[in-house]
């Protein structure tokens, strides 16, 4: 009465070929959707790593070899995000947290902060950020 009817999965039979196909789409699957998630903050994450290179007391703090991790984490709400890029250099590691707004292909960078534990280094602290105010409210509310 309330069996599972079996008579369609006894007859279900995928050739050899189709399980090639199953296998490589259920592991290329992930790769692909990490790779998505992963190129959708690149151009952000070129951008803060360029200002924290210029940014003299930065470099004094992290060493040479400025590098950023792999991982970026944080969100993208319409045209606003706030990340964090992981970065290491010789002398220590790091955070850089990222506020910036898109406009057209381009991504404008409101602030940049380097972070370690409690301690915060400004980068950018953009002096007309008031123009960008309400767009960044916008994405607070919405998160």
């Amino acid at each position: 009465m309330f069996g599972v009817n079996f008579y369609y999965y006894k007859n279900f039979n995928l050739s050899r070929r189709g399980w090639v196909i199953v296998i490589l789409l259920s592991c290329l699957m992930p790769i692909a959707i990490f790779s998505f998630i992963m190129g959708l903050f690149s151009d952000l994450k070129k951008a803060s790593l360029q200002q924290l290179m210029q940014d003299s007391r930065a470099q004094e703090y992290l060493g040479e070899n400025i590098e950023a991790g792999f991982f970026v984490t944080g969100n993208q709400i319409g045209s606003c995000a706030i990340i964090s890029v992981p970065v290491r250099g010789t002398k220590a590691s790091a955070d850089i947290i990222v506020s910036a707004v898109k406009r057209g292909d381009t991504w404008i960078i409101i602030e940049e902060y380097l972070t370690v534990g409690n301690d915060r280094l400004t980068i950018i602290d953009r002096e007309d950020k008031v123009y960008f105010a309400s767009e960044m409210r916008n994405c607070q509310n919405q998160s």
